[in-house]
This record gives C-alpha cells, structure tokens and sequence, in this order.
C-alpha cells in the first residue's frame, strides 16, 4: 500500500498502517486525521525555515521562492 493509494481514496489505511505514517511524520494521529491542520507546517524543515524568511525582506523572499520553483522544475524533469 503506498501513501498515494491511500491519499487518493484507492486504499483504506488499516489503523496500525495510519499510526507508522503518523510516526513517520512525526505527528500524532489527532494531527494527521484533523483535515482542518496543514501538516506540511510540522515538518522540520519548514519549521527551521520558518524564522529565517521572516527576517528577510520581500524582495529576498521573492527570490529564495523563485530559487525553489527552479529547482522543483529541475527534479521533476
């Protein structure tokens, strides 16, 4: 079964299955089953870019995201 198959609707997680992703993630079930909880925010990276960007101004911000589409683009290729 993979994460796709079950964020899809293709495959229903077993209970046990939902607690190693949950674990995986390094959040609780409450957190992974609450729809209305951007989980993505969690993530450690986010969470030590998250007060760098903040210091930065708009124009340094603009170009770091800029920087990440580019690279996006590139892995996808």
């Amino acid at each position: 079964m993979t994460l796709w198959a079950i964020e899809n609707g293709k495959k229903i997680p077993s209970l046990v299955t939902l607690e190693q992703v949950a674990d995986a993630s390094g959040v609780g079930m409450k957190t992974l089953l609450d729809d209305s909880f951007p989980v993505f925010l969690l993530d450690p990276l986010t969470l030590a870019v998250q007060p760098l960007v903040k210091s930065l101004n708009l124009e340094a911000r603009e170009s770091i995201l800029t920087t990440l589409k580019a690279l996006a683009n590139t892995e996808t290729k």
